[in-house]
């Protein structure tokens, strides 16, 4: 049975390049950035990445209807939000980079990320959507808390604010945690957290729009691109290509996973991520 859907050990990122000294995609951008031709080579890379995410966003337009088993229905029905929001969020940074407004786009990338990276960990965690769920609520009943003592704790809130949210255990998610699952080196978290300098006030939005090297010559920049952040062409290709594969292994059959594999590969980056998985058992109802 199934329901259909219609539209209303090992490095991070392994990286299959054949001149890289390594596997690791982070050293991909190290030894590229040691050459004289750095600017040529980076620039031609990164044109893969981003080929990479257009060429997700073309499935994505015709991904509508899905047919998933009756096993799967309820992770879908938590995973498709997740993934259509990336896929968006993609879809807004490569309209910016366009634009040429790639440290703005960074905004948008970073959300694509986490959505990406928290519908892989709900996909690879047994009742990972269970888990997410309860998460959201307690998120929700805290804010529906501080609001109503804001407010002078109103009677029609009475209801939601007396509600308990779910044990610890029972609503444990958060990035980091889903970063260490599936990178032990600790250079994913350290991915997301640099994305997230265009989101918050920092350094990097200081040097985007701010010539900080020439501040006698009273320099700047309205649209913020003096400052590229290292790694968004890349994070947006990895977002995508994540975004896409859990809908495909989600799918009835799993009949479009080779082209996922194809797109991931002309760019080398990662398409399936239980073979970076540190707790497998996770995967599997506990014993």
């Amino acid at each position: 049975m199934s329901g259909a859907y219609r539209g209303m050990g090992k490095e991070w990122l392994k990286c299959s390049c054949a001149v890289c000294p390594d596997e690791g995609l982070p050293a991909h951008r190290v030894y590229y950035m040691s050459r004289s031709d750095a600017d040529e080579q980076l620039a031609a890379r990164n044109a893969k990445f981003v080929a990479a995410a257009e060429a997700c966003l073309r499935h994505w337009d015709s991904a509508l209807p899905i047919e998933v088993t009756d096993k799967a229905q309820v992770k879908f029905r938590v995973c498709f939000p997740l993934v259509a929001h990336s896929l968006s969020q993609t879809k807004a940074a490569l309209l910016l980079l366009r634009a040429g407004q790639p440290f703005v786009a960074t905004a948008n990338t970073r959300v694509a990320f986490e959505h990406a990276l928290t519908a892989q960990w709900v996909l690879l965690t047994h009742d990972g959507e269970e888990r997410l769920v309860r998460h959201m609520e307690a998120s929700y009943l805290l804010h529906a808390r501080e609001f109503s003592k804001a407010v002078g704790h109103p009677p029609e809130l009475k209801d939601i604010v007396d509600r308990p949210p779910a044990e610890g255990a029972a609503r444990s998610y958060s990035v980091p945690m889903a970063c260490a699952r599936f990178d032990q080196s600790g250079l994913l978290y350290d991915l997301y957290r640099r994305l997230g300098q265009s989101i918050h006030p920092s350094l990097e939005t200081l040097r985007a729009y701010l010539n900080v090297y020439d501040l006698e010559g009273h320099k700047v920049n309205a649209s913020g691109t003096l400052q590229v952040p290292d790694d968004l062409y890349m994070s947006l290709g990895f977002s995508a290509v994540m975004a896409i594969d859990v809908l495909e292994r989600l799918r009835l059959g799993q009949p479009h996973l080779e082209v996922v594999e194809k797109i991931a590969k002309a760019a080398c980056l990662p398409f399936d991520l239980t073979r970076d998985d540190r707790e497998p058992h996770l995967q599997h109802p506990a014993k």
